[in-house]
């Protein structure tokens, strides 16, 4: 073991003797993340119907805003 570590100073320098992460890899993460990602049919749907709710809501509001300061501008 001593004679393995000698070596790899020797070879590389500190470098040689620094501990190698052992983590995932990086394309292990990115398909976990495909796959976390990918939806049913019935999710799109309802996700897509959540975003026509709220564009129609906010829609909604801007033509009440837009009447509430069309009925206060003075006539001229």
């Amino acid at each position: 073991m001593a004679s393995s570590w000698a070596s790899a100073y020797t070879k590389h320098d500190i470098d040689g003797i620094s501990p190698k992460s052992k983590g995932v890899h990086h394309w292990q993460t990115n398909r976990r993340k495909l796959e976390e990602k990918k939806l049913t049919r019935e999710q799109e749907l309802e996700s897509e119907n959540e975003l026509l709710r709220a564009e129609l809501a906010f829609i909604k509001k801007l033509q009440v805003f837009g009447e509430a300061t069309h009925c206060a501008s003075p006539n001229i």
